[in-house]
């Protein structure tokens, strides 16, 4: 049986490359069908920090896949409610990524059509897991299906705007930019910074500044599949130093275990010309990450945290991204300082439960387990919550008392605690 290599992490999702795509490979094109090549606008959901868009492979029902820019194939993670699909050429290879547990089987197969609203891609790759490992739609709240990356990017120039929640893909033989033009007289633009596409990921250099005052010039992977802000790589080089003031938590499922590490927070971040101040940073157990930095020299990644706070276009043709900033760009960076992760056992229903508690945290001090049902959160119905909302308040506002009301089994409990940042 084939072997590849995947590796993919929600919260922090990585994938290391099945292969590299040549740009001049007719596998993975995709092209606007209208004859105008005018752009087309695409609306997404964001869940998380997440990009969801819409997508059909062959003749099946609309999916929704998780727009990652640290995919290179596309990944079809599940159908949870029993989607029609139909895959070309398949066979059945193993799959090992992040974590400690083993490989899992998964199919690849070749030849496939993709189409969004306006276009169209033939000859596509895309690898089915056999077992949904990741359990995305209970963590996301709605039905997810999987992730796409590459094949998108490569063949359009994509404008991301946050704030309308929109994507808007151009023809790069018809994008007509300054930028561009500006770049090859030598002349730098702001906004603009440079990128380096590696085994179909995008790469850019950052300026940290650590809690001890150090400053350090970083190698990042930019990840719109990636909830944080950044993630940091102790066990690529001494001078990353985890800061003193830190918490060990769960930072996310990986396809071959979960992935545990530390919390911090960064002095500072330079984009740039872009400063970003007391970010949060994570910093991943050497175990859990040291695959995906066995076929990479990067020092971590950027996620969707930090690339929210603006609009963005990304442009692989010409290696830049350009960033502008938005409503969210001046907000605090947060992180979950109640220590619980939320979950739905049935997407789209207002059903929640605690998935896992961190020791030591105010949750679990306050008596919550894993498996207890949320009722009520400050004397509020649960149902009158989204899972995305239910996150951000256990997430945010430090010195807010939450008075959380659960179900455990036949008994109901009241917790009651106050929202305390240990970082």
């Amino acid at each position: 049986m084939k072997k590849y290599w995947v590796t993919f992490i929600l919260g922090i999702i990585w994938l290391i490359g099945l292969r590299p795509v040549k740009g001049q490979e007719l596998i993975g094109n995709f092209d606007i069908v209208s004859k105008s090549k005018k752009p087309i606008t695409i609306p997404f959901k964001m869940v998380h920090n997440l990009i969801l868009i819409p997508l059909r492979i062959n003749n099946s029902d609309t999916l929704q896949f998780v727009l990652d820019t640290g995919v290179s194939t596309a990944i079809i993670t599940g159908l949870p409610n029993g989607e029609d699909l139909s895959l070309n050429y398949t066979k059945e290879i193993e799959l090992s990524g992040l974590g400690e547990g083993d490989a899992i089987k998964a199919l690849y197969s070749s030849g496939n059509t993709l189409s969004m609203d306006g276009a169209i891609g033939f000859n596509h790759e895309v690898l089915y897991l056999l077992e949904d490992v990741f359990h995305l739609s209970s963590s996301m709240g709605t039905f997810v299906h999987g992730l796409i990356g590459f094949d998108i990017f490569r063949n359009f120039v994509v404008e991301v705007n946050y704030v309308k929640q929109r994507l808007v893909l151009h023809d790069p033989k018809r994008y007509n930019n300054k930028v561009e033009k500006r770049l090859k007289k030598g002349k730098p633009m702001k906004g603009v910074i440079p990128i380096v596409i590696e085994k179909s990921k995008p790469y850019m250099t950052g300026l940290v500044t650590q809690k001890n005052g150090e400053t350090l010039q970083i190698k990042l992977l930019i990840d719109s599949g990636a909830s944080h802000a950044v993630s940091l790589y102790t066990v690529t080089s001494d001078d990353i130093k985890v800061p003193e003031e830190n918490i060990r938590s769960f930072l996310g499922a990986g396809l071959s275990g979960d992935i545990y590490g530390l919390i911090g927070r960064l002095r500072g971040l330079k984009i740039g010309k872009y400063n970003f101040n007391n970010l949060v940073a994570t910093y991943p157990e050497e175990e859990g990450i040291k695959r995906a930095v066995a076929y990479s020299d990067r020092n971590g990644s950027l996620g969707s945290e930090v690339l929210k706070r603006f609009k963005v276009i990304f442009n692989y043709q010409e290696n830049y991204m350009m960033l502008r900033p938005n409503k969210y760009y001046r907000k605090p960076f947060n992180y979950n300082i109640s220590g619980i992760e939320v979950t739905t056992p049935v997407p789209g229903i207002p059903i929640y439960e605690i998935s896992k508690v961190r020791e030591d945290s105010p949750a679990e001090k306050a008596g919550l387990s894993r498996g207890d049902q949320i009722i009520m959160i400050n004397g509020v119905n649960a149902t009158n919550f989204s899972l995305d909302e239910i996150i951000d308040i256990f997430q945010n506002r430090e010195g807010r008392r939450l008075r959380v009301f659960v179900q455990r089994y036949n008994k109901y409990i009241k917790a009651e605690f106050m929202m305390d940042d240990n970082i």
